[in-house]
């Protein structure tokens, strides 16, 4: 109990207490605040410090690894030795062990993102961890072999190379936020069964030594071509030597990963599954990453197969999961007292990560689970050497953005949306959107034809390794220009309309506009400036746009750079940034930037026209149709219209037609006359929920039927096309009416 207490208070972000009403104003005045509460004294909330929370967050993943034994509170310390008759005692920030492992972690913190010299601290460490280590055994009671993790655990610290160097030199590892956030996600996803990929992390390569010469007998044999091996093992002797390559939240220098997140409740169905009896008889699909020992027992057979004895390997992470991975990981799940399940498994040895990853595209491609988007980024990432260039260039594609949500600090931060992480307000990109950007921009090369050729690009290097760095640190450098001309817009996400699909696409392009333009006004090919070098003259042109992401309100930045009607979408965004260019430097002219304004503008008057006429159409007969359920009888519009001159004007014009030609009364009423009718004390209570639209920049009234007019007046502008167009603010009053018709369902959603 006391355990789950802990869990529960370190889980809070607040300090919490009640206290009575006469020290309530004392506490708040010194920072705290006023929570939720019952009973009669006050609840009061303070957050904890940044550098509590750092402990706490990860004190919280080791709980959830399922660590039985965890230190409580943060005085916790060890006695590392006496000097004059007291002790000398050394404070240690998170403490956890199991059978296997020992966890010691120091936690360093800042506010705010900045660079911090940890030389001393970690030096200080490493010369306590022998004493450090004899204390814990003896307050462990016993040796029981485990094996220590020395850890730094760091939130907004930027390290240096010296330190971390010098962190590998002690065996200390480091413990990133972003490592943090992986970690936090496996134990959400898979509880206990996290521990298993922890190790794996840190003691890779590190014998288990429950493990040692555990055999099992085997079939060996060829699978492709590949060496591969049939067994039947116990599921707690594959889990602590098992690793998953977890498509997210992954260190971008490890090699290309496939698998999706784990999800906890298909763990926990599976071990359901299990502990009522069930079995699954498919074979999990794993890789031993090195060579193993199989000691033959019969002659080979004419296929190739020979029984024998496999020892299994008995390393950390030495056996990578390809297919299966829940129903290895339920086991984990069950109680240590629960019988030991036996698994089918096919383990395949040394393969290529690259072709694990292709083995676990075929295995899945015609299974529903696996998103088409998964799949694309599997494909982009497996073709990096492919000798398709454009299939390359999808590759190297993927391996930027991979750089670039997995930077730190950086622009695109959990920026994007995949196949296994949940959506959120931040996570407005897709992947397979900014690769097309990247590929079309030309910026890390394109194909011409006549002849056939490959023509690298402004950001292209001599390898696909360098050009894939030198592009991932150019586009977060370019787009942290944008993110800090205005921070709060590009957090905002949709709302912003900075950090979207459509404005990154079209900052790609205009980056990729940018680079030929500044070769031909200068002469430097941006190919042989450095990064610094190139920033420096992109920056040129992109500051005006950067004014006006700074200083426009947040009404004239949507106007500006919002799709009419929603069409065009990048290209339009893209041409909208070109004006801003062009109004300052005029040379700059995109390819097909006049082409574009012109059939823009024919376009969007299309579509108005369209707009005005269905508004026309639709709006009259929705008040008709209300009125005939309002007022009885075929002399309903005699009722509902107390304005006596809209209905002679209608009867004027009903009786100037002809006989067969004649209509109904109401089809002959004027639009600017519906306003009239609804406008009135009989009728208005009847249409107020619907027809009540207030337009942009509209002051208060107690009926907003100005669009009325306003459509009126528009209306004339398609009925006279000669030397007439539409306005920008008709523009934004047909598309403020048009929308809000829409969404009340006067206008019917095939518009």
């Amino acid at each position: 109990m006391a355990r789950i207490a802990e869990y529960k208070k370190r889980k809070s972000r607040y300090d919490l207490q009640s206290v009575v009403a006469s020290k309530a104003d004392e506490l708040i005045a010194d920072g705290w605040e006023r929570a939720p509460g019952r009973g009669q004294k006050i609840r009061l909330k303070r957050s904890k410090s940044f550098d509590e929370l750092l402990e706490n967050d990860f004190w919280t993943v080791l709980y959830l690894f399922g660590y039985p034994n965890l230190n409580a509170g943060r005085k916790f310390t060890v006695e590392l030795s006496q000097h004059g008759g007291k002790p000398i005692t050394k404070q240690i920030d998170v403490l956890a062990f199991d059978d296997e492992t020992v966890v010691v972690a120091e936690c360093k913190a800042c506010e705010t993102r900045s660079k911090r010299s940890l030389r001393k601290d970690i030096s200080e460490f490493e010369a306590n961890k022998k004493a450090i280590a004899n204390a814990l055994k003896h307050y462990l009671g016993k040796d029981g072999g485990q094996k220590f993790l020395w850890l730094f655990v760091t939130r907004n610290i930027e390290w240096s190379t010296t330190d971390r160097g010098l962190a590998e030199q002690h065996n200390i590892r480091i413990v990133s936020e972003r490592d943090l956030r992986y970690f936090s996600e496996i134990a959400k996803r898979l509880g206990p069964a996290g521990r298993f990929q922890f190790h794996a992390t840190y003691l890779a390569a590190t014998k288990v030594d429950a493990l040692r010469d555990v055999k099992v007998p085997a079939i060996r044999t060829k699978v492709g071509g590949c060496q591969a091996y049939f067994f039947v093992a116990p599921a707690r002797k594959l889990l602590p030597i098992s690793y998953v390559n977890h498509r997210d939240l992954r260190d971008p220098e490890a090699a290309p990963s496939y698998q999706r997140l784990i999800t906890r409740n298909r763990l926990q169905a599976v071990a359901n599954f299990i502990h009522d009896g069930g079995y699954f008889a498919n074979a999990i699909i794993v890789n031993f990453k090195n060579t193993v020992r199989f000691d033959q027992a019969a002659p080979q057979t004419e296929d190739g197969t020979t029984m024998g004895m496999l020892t299994l390997p008995s390393d950390y992470k030495s056996v990578w999961v390809i297919d299966g991975q829940h129903r290895l990981y339920g086991y984990a799940e069950l109680a240590e007292s629960h019988p030991t399940h036996r698994v089918p498994v096919i383990a395949f040895e040394k393969l290529a990560s690259e072709e694990e990853g292709r083995l676990f595209k075929t295995i899945n491609s015609q299974q529903k689970m696996v998103s088409p988007g998964l799949l694309d980024e599997l494909r982009g990432e497996q073709d990096l050497h492919s000798e398709d260039r454009q299939r390359q260039s999808r590759a190297i594609a993927a391996r930027i953005i991979e750089q670039l949500r997995s930077d730190v600090g950086g622009p695109f931060e959990d920026r994007f949306k995949s196949a296994d992480l949940p959506d959120g307000p931040e996570r407005t990109l897709t992947i397979t959107s900014i690769i097309n950007a990247i590929t079309s921009s030309g910026l890390i090369g394109r194909m011409r034809s006549k002849p056939t050729r490959f023509i690298q690009g402004p950001l292209s290097g001599d390898t696909p390794t360098q050009t894939i760095n030198s592009a991932a640190s150019t586009l977060s450098d370019y787009f942290d220009l944008v993110r800090q001309a205005n921070i709060v817009r590009w957090d905002a996400g949709k709302a912003g309309m900075l950090c979207t699909n459509v404005a990154v696409e079209a900052y790609i392009r205009l980056l990729g506009e940018l680079c030929p333009f500044i070769h031909r006004e200068t002469g430097n090919d941006p190919r042989n400036l450095t990064e610094t070098e190139l920033l420096g003259e992109v920056g040129r042109y992109l500051e005006p746009i950067l004014e006006v992401i700074k200083t426009a309100t947040d009404h004239a930045f949507s106007q500006r750079f919002k799709v009419p009607f929603g069409s065009g979408g990048p290209t339009r965004y893209f041409h909208r940034l070109a004006d801003i260019v062009k109004a300052k430097f005029p040379s700059f002219a995109p390819v097909g930037y006049d082409d574009f304004v012109k059939e823009s503008e024919e376009e969007i008057t299309k579509l108005a026209d369209q707009r005005v006429r269905i508004i026309q159409e639709q709006v009259p007969a929705f008040i008709v149709s209300r009125l005939k359920r309002i007022y009885d009888g075929e002399k309903y519009l005699q009722q509902a219209i107390k304005n006596k001159d809209i209905l002679e004007g209608a009867f004027k014009k009903q009786l100037a037609a002809e006989v067969d030609d004649q209509g109904p009364l109401e089809t002959y009423i004027d639009f600017i006359d519906f306003r009239k009718i609804v406008e009135t004390k009989e009728n208005w209570p009847n249409f107020s929920d619907i027809l009540s639209i207030r337009l942009p920049d509209e002051s208060h009234a107690a009926r907003y039927l100005k669009w009325f007019d306003e459509v009126n007046r528009i209306r004339r502008i398609p009925a006279h096309p000669f030397g007439k167009k539409y306005k920008e603010r008709d523009i934004e009053v047909l598309e403020s009416v048009f929308d809000s018709l829409l969404s009340s369902g006067v206008i019917g959603s095939n518009a």
